[in-house]
């Protein structure tokens, strides 16, 4: 039974070297463990946990106390690549550039 469906969005600064999922998941299992995956939601723990599983590697989880935490972390350079929710993330990214 599904209880919910939201939009989530994959957040990396624009030098990471991974532009698409595709590319991002390659990177991840060739790095398996390196990488951290913060998150400022249940929703974001959930869907960084189903990328992992479903994506074929580990990422070291990093919890905030919100999404806005974790946007700017990785806006900083702090953090590598939380997955916000689409409308936070989305808002911060564009107050960014």
């Amino acid at each position: 039974m599904r209880i919910s469906k939201t939009s989530m969005i994959l957040l990396v600064r624009p030098e990471f070297p991974a532009h698409s999922l595709k590319d991002f998941i390659s990177l991840a299992r060739s790095k398996s463990g390196e990488l951290t995956a913060g998150y400022g939601s249940a929703g974001s723990q959930v869907s960084i946990a189903k990328l992992k599983a479903g994506g074929g590697f580990a990422a070291v989880d990093v919890p905030y106390k919100g999404v806005p935490l974790a946007v700017t972390d990785v806006l900083a350079a702090r953090s590598r690549s939380p997955s916000p929710t689409l409308p936070s993330a989305s808002r911060r990214s564009r107050a960014a550039s």
